[in-house]
């Protein structure tokens, strides 16, 4: 069994045993530093292919959190009764729409567990306090993400202030396949997964647990605009004056997602999309 595989199986039984809010920082220190010893550097890779990979409903599908109700399809309805409507082209930019380096961002939406409905990425055009969204699509087994995630706790303090946003989704919990959020008859498993994963950090060193908005992605809204596959952490970063894509990265690479960030928040970048 390679080194990567038992990073996954390690992580998923650690985290889903023994996170607790109430223990001691020693105590969390002591766990951290056994999952480094025992998983070396396998979050550095490889990046995680996702492929092949979809979503097989039940016939009862009316009642599960699939692509039948994403809030793209008119008259739709979440798990919570909440209507959603068509996006209105008023409030952002017209396509066409890509995830592509330049492009125009789709308008995505994610499922916010804590409060019941769905965040749509619209919200945040033109919005005066966050000048730059960071959308990074992930899922709990996949190392680099955990490391990924625990590591955005910094820079979010460092640069929310400044007009940086994150947008963090997560498909699968600590197993492979487990897509959260599929069936309402398994919200209460899915929501404790969400819980631990905020503590993430804990786990790599980190004495705070994450503070930037969390989301569920059950319909895997980015995937069907990637024809080709896609690695995780999947991350897009843009601005939100034109919701236009400045920067598209797969796999962890921490420094150069810093630098697009510093790029992107304090330079005046110019509109997209570039006149032909």
């Amino acid at each position: 069994m390679n080194k990567h595989i038992n990073f996954i199986i390690l992580s998923a039984l650690v985290l889903s045993c023994n996170v607790d809010t109430g223990s001691s920082s020693n105590d969390r220190s002591d766990v951290a530093e056994e999952i480094r010893s025992a998983i070396g550097d396998a979050y550095k890779g490889p990046i995680i292919i996702l492929d092949d990979v979809e979503i097989t409903y039940t016939p009862d599908s009316g009642k599960l959190y699939n692509n039948e109700n994403r809030p793209d399809i008119d008259e739709s309805k979440t798990s919570p009764g909440e209507e959603i409507t068509e996006l209105d082209l008023d409030l952002y930019p017209p396509g066409p729409y890509s995830i592509e380096l330049f492009g125009i961002l789709p308008d995505l939406a994610f499922y916010n567990p804590w409060e019941k409905n769905w965040k749509r990425i619209s919200e945040y055009y033109k919005h005066e306090e966050h000048k730059v969204l960071l959308i990074i699509s992930s899922a709990g087994w996949c190392g680099p993400c955990q490391k990924e995630a625990a590591e955005l706790v910094e820079k979010y303090d460092e640069y929310h202030e400044d007009g940086l946003e994150i947008t963090y989704t997560l498909m699968q919990s600590f197993e492979l396949q487990d897509y959260i959020f599929v069936n309402p008859d398994q919200e209460e498993d899915d929501m404790f997964f969400m819980e631990q994963w905020k503590e993430i950090p804990f786990y790599y060193g980190g004495d705070k647990a994450i503070q930037y908005p969390l989301y569920a992605d059950p319909g895997q809204a980015i995937k069907k605009y990637i024809f080709s596959g896609y690695g995780i952490p999947f991350v897009i970063l843009i601005t939100t004056k034109d919701m236009g894509i400045r920067f598209i990265g797969q796999g962890y690479a921490p420094s150069l997602l810093e630098n697009k960030i510093l790029l992107t928040l304090y330079s005046d970048v110019p509109d997209l999309p570039f006149e032909q």
